[in-house]
């Protein structure tokens, strides 16, 4: 009976397992479909003028993209 039931939970275990390994979660971000007229764009302290990306689901985190309108959008 002890062979048993050692033999059902290693069974369980190795499922376990195997379950754990086949199952992948994944995080997808969805980025909006639009474009702002951006002139310019400024990572960090620096005031060096990157080339700039279309809107701030696009653009590295930390950076500042310059509006052709004068104004600027943080990307934080």
């Amino acid at each position: 009976m002890a062979i048993n039931r050692i033999g059902v939970m290693a069974l369980l275990f190795c499922g376990m397992i195997l379950a754990g390994a086949i199952v992948e979660v994944k995080v997808v971000k969805a980025c909006p479909l639009y474009c702002l007229d951006v002139n310019y764009m400024t990572c960090g302290n620096s005031e060096t003028k990157l080339r700039p990306y279309c809107n701030c689901c696009l653009a590295p985190k930390g950076c500042t993209l310059h509006l052709a309108d004068g104004t600027s959008q943080y990307c934080g």
